[in-house]
């Protein structure tokens, strides 16, 4: 199993598809997952009655209106069970893609906080995390989006596997050719546990 980490809009999705394309050269299939995934399920009826947002298809302010409602339902699911609320419901689904030689990536750890949060739960699934930041075209990073982030994310950081900083880019084909040594070593790493 493989987790991305980084704070909001550093490119978790983008490098997922990256890394997609370069294990399925190598013959390797992987599907995405995200715990905001089951989040957005969750709160979706609410904030389109509220909001007359569509948390699946939301963009730019949209999102980042609904983002601190977000925020805080996900952070009582987590407070209720210690961290275990959003990986739970996740398990059975990693079982399933594990029983037929599916890499799963969850392009959303966010959370070190409690004893079994998402870094502890993807660390017992032997799992490698991969640490992303965004540079901007002043050179500076993407900010956390809020005070969670920011307190997350210089710790999973800290314990990542891999730690990538990239540029601002469009172009997927291009990054996908500036991360070469990068994936080769995601893959060295994955194809060793």
């Amino acid at each position: 199993m493989i987790g991305i980490t980084g704070v909001a809009r550093c490119g978790k999705d983008t490098f997922y598809s990256v890394l997609k394309k370069y294990l399925a050269e190598k013959n390797i299939k992987c599907e995405r997952l995200a715990f905001a995934d089951n989040l957005k399920k969750e709160l979706n009826d609410f904030v389109q009655e509220k909001f007359k947002i569509d948390l699946f298809k939301s963009e730019g302010s949209d999102k980042e209106l609904v983002r601190p409602l977000m925020v805080a339902y996900g952070k009582c699911r987590r407070a209720q069970t210690e961290g275990k609320y959003w990986t739970s419901q996740l398990d059975s689904k990693i079982k399933e893609l594990s029983k037929n030689n599916i890499i799963p990536i969850v392009t959303d750890v966010r959370y070190i906080e409690y004893k079994d949060d998402e870094y502890s739960w993807l660390k017992s699934h032997n799992g490698i995390l991969i640490h992303l930041s965004r540079k901007l075209d002043d050179g500076s990073l993407v900010s956390p989006a809020n005070i969670e982030e920011k307190s997350n994310d210089n710790k999973l950081k800290a314990v990542a596997d891999f730690s990538i900083c990239w540029e601002t880019c469009q172009d997927t084909n291009f990054l996908y050719e500036l991360m070469q040594k990068n994936l080769r070593n995601i893959y060295d790493r994955l194809t060793i546990n």
